[in-house]
């Protein structure tokens, strides 16, 4: 693998996840992560090094005002903006660098005037009291069973995730107040083994910062819970 990462850097001018996973004759980018815990480790240990200038690539010393550019500059090209093809974008800032500046990545699109909320027009008003907050929670777990932050994200009815966490300091906290079941045995653990490749898959990385930032995904702490702790995960996930 890592002298894929070196003959693609030979070949192409550089070894970004778009141009490796463009050439037939290498395994894909999630292998390599998998097995490095991130591209960029494996280029780290390739020896391989993209020359990006000072106001490109992935570059970490930004402004907020050019990461917030770096996202409008990705939609124009795709017509979309996500984790995934923000990632694919060589000359452009990684995702994980959006979601640790602006603490998500809805609240990084919503700052950059992306923001394309399903709920603008659902029939619930958009500013919630922390007892609206705490009646959704619990009309989520009559409607699904269970209340995780993917069902609650997912649905139409309900604000963000995100929205939750925010107001009430963490996804935990709010189903404490609002007395919902706090049992999170109902992941299996295949799931919870998906949840962590997409995450790394994304973003380039697996920290548990990340991967509470993502709405998509359950809490750290249910992760921790089921594999004893978060390096244990880690471990999992590049064994799987």
């Amino acid at each position: 693998m890592l002298e894929m990462i070196q003959d693609c850097k030979d070949k192409h001018g550089e070894a970004s996840p778009k141009t490796f996973n463009k050439d037939d004759e290498f395994c894909s980018v999630s292998a390599v992560m998998r097995r490095f815990g991130g591209w960029s480790n494996a280029k780290e240990e390739a020896n391989v090094e993209d020359e990006y200038d000072g106001n490109g690539g992935r570059h970490k010393q930004y402004t907020d005002s050019q990461l917030l550019s770096h996202l409008r500059e990705a939609k124009r090209r795709n017509g979309k903006v996500t984790p995934e093809v923000l990632h694919g974008e060589s000359d452009l800032c990684a995702p994980s660098v959006i979601i640790e500046r602006f603490g998500s990545w809805s609240s990084a699109k919503q700052d950059a005037g992306l923001t394309e909320d399903r709920r603008v027009f659902n029939r619930r008003p958009q500013k919630y009291s922390d007892e609206d907050y705490k009646q959704l929670l619990r009309e989520c777990e009559e409607k699904y069973g269970k209340v995780t932050q993917r069902l609650f994200s997912q649905d139409d009815e309900f604000p963000s995730a995100g929205a939750v966490r925010k107001r009430f300091g963490s996804w935990n906290d709010a189903k404490e107040a609002a007395g919902v079941n706090m049992d999170t045995s109902q992941y299996d653990r295949a799931e919870l083994i998906e949840m962590l490749q997409t995450c790394e898959q994304r973003y380039g990385k697996l920290t548990a910062n990340v991967f509470a930032a993502d709405d998509d995904f359950c809490s750290p702490e249910t992760i921790q819970r089921a594999f004893g702790s978060w390096t244990n995960a880690k471990d999992t996930v590049s064994d799987t």
